[in-house]
């Protein structure tokens, strides 16, 4: 029987971005591959949010009982806490776009194009982050959320955690290494925007088929060049076993 792992997250590991075929192209990523080893639920969703990857865990920790739960690994990766914020008005998918909703309406319509939320959110999100976003029970948020995380691993036979953001002052702070937890594992020294940022530029054959108007990591399965999922792969493996 495989083993039974759990991925959480946002487009580093979603379903959708992890494997896809065009013409002479195909396009994996470390979270397919792991479905021929691992009996594997996927419930990452690009453009998510940290607080809702929490509150998928948390649901879906409520329908098992104790017992099931030890079978289980987790590998939860840690979207963005700070910048997308869950409100009533967005799907869980759109909430990477609540920032903008403080731009002009000119500026937010040329990157939020498919979405029409700045009336309905402009004054509120100018105000959020201007008179919350920058105080230090803000700042201190990750944290909560990381202590939140390590009681949730409990419940789990293993249980590790991998940061999107590399700019969480936590991770100068030595959370992970310095500050140890009691159940969850916390990849303090790597962050899966420098393995993004440490990707290869496509090569002419991504190209023609992608076209080449994009940031090179939209160009990649679950934004890592193949190295780079490779060396996801491998790690998650290796802590596995």
């Amino acid at each position: 029987m495989k083993q039974k792992l759990w991925i959480f997250g946002d487009s580093y590991a979603d379903k959708q971005t992890n494997y896809k075929k065009f013409e002479h192209i195909v396009w994996e990523g470390w979270s397919h591959w792991l479905e021929a080893d691992y009996d594997v639920e996927n419930f990452a969703l690009s453009g998510i949010s940290g607080d809702t990857c929490f509150l998928r865990l948390a649901n879906k920790v409520d329908e098992y009982n104790t017992d099931e739960l030890k079978n289980i690994s987790v590998v939860f990766i840690l979207a963005d806490v700070n910048s997308r914020v869950p409100l009533t008005g967005y799907t869980d998918d759109q909430q990477w776009s609540f920032w903008y909703n403080a731009y002009s309406e000119k500026e937010y319509n040329a990157v939020v194009s498919n979405i029409d939320t700045w009336p309905q959110y402009h004054s509120f999100a100018k105000t959020f982050i201007s008179d919350y976003m920058t105080t230090a029970e803000w700042e201190n948020k990750i944290k909560l959320f990381l202590c939140a995380l390590d009681h949730y691993a409990s419940f789990f036979k293993k249980f590790v955690c991998i940061i999107v953001d590399k700019h969480y002052k936590v991770l100068e702070q030595g959370w992970g290494a310095t500050h140890k937890f009691a159940y969850m594992e916390l990849k303090h020294d790597i962050t899966l925007e420098d393995l993004s940022d440490a990707g290869e530029i496509p090569n002419e054959a991504y190209l023609k088929v992608f076209g080449n108007n994009k940031h090179p990591k939209h160009l990649y399965p679950n934004h890592l060049d193949e190295k780079q999922n490779k060396k996801m792969y491998e790690d998650i493996k290796q802590w596995i076993n």
